[in-house]
């Protein structure tokens, strides 16, 4: 049994609570994407949101529930930033792949909170996406998945391009790094998500 089959709709509810600021169409476009077959009651709870805001209303939500989680999480960031194993700390200045091992989480758990797919994660790993075009949004739910500081993820997405473990020819290969958007245009993302990171990157850009 995955990980969505242990998770209810309850829980889905308090997820997008703790992490959605207002009831927007981009928003339920993201969470209908990682739970699509709750898509009918997520697509009625966000008009349910969305009217209740325009009347200066919150939605109904166990807010006990909703608090309990906010103290958990705050207690798992506070372990793992004040006292981090050796081999936390080891990671945190090496691979992303090492990291993503050491912090339990799987890939594919990683790729569904942040919106990204193999090759981008591959990519992201080897330095072979410029690190200043990749979104802060990208870096912090990154951090966010796997519990560790952003800079400790920045660290190790920054860098020179590494060549892949087999290879065998003399002398050191040429590898061409790319921008997070040519990136997401060249992977197997959806449309709709890949139209979301040219959002956010036209946002950060901006800003």
């Amino acid at each position: 049994m995955n990980r969505k089959d242990q998770v209810t709709f309850e829980d889905i509810l308090d997820e997008i609570m703790l992490q959605e600021p207002e009831p927007q169409y981009d928003a339920l476009l993201r969470w209908c994407e990682l739970y699509p077959e709750h898509r009918d009651q997520l697509t009625s709870f966000f008009a349910t949101w969305a009217e209740q805001k325009e009347r200066g209303e919150r939605p109904v939500i166990d807010e006990d529930r909703v608090a309990s989680k906010m103290v958990s999480h705050a207690l798992n960031l506070i372990h793992h930033q004040t006292a981090p194993t050796t081999e936390l700390r080891a990671t945190t200045e090496s691979r992303l792949h090492k990291m993503i091992r050491a912090s339990g989480c799987s890939e594919q758990t990683l790729m569904d909170q942040c919106k990204l797919d193999d090759t981008l994660l591959a990519k992201l790993d080897r330095h072979l996406i410029v690190f200043a075009s990749i979104p802060q949004r990208c870096i912090e739910g990154i951090a966010a998945a796997l519990q560790f500081a952003v800079e400790d993820v920045s660290r190790v997405l920054m860098g020179d391009p590494i060549p892949l473990s087999s290879y065998k020819a003399k002398g050191k290969p040429v590898l061409r790094q790319e921008s997070f958007l040519d990136a997401v245009t060249t992977s197997e993302l959806s449309t709709p998500i890949k139209e979301e990171w040219r959002r956010i990157v036209t946002s950060e850009t901006s800003h």
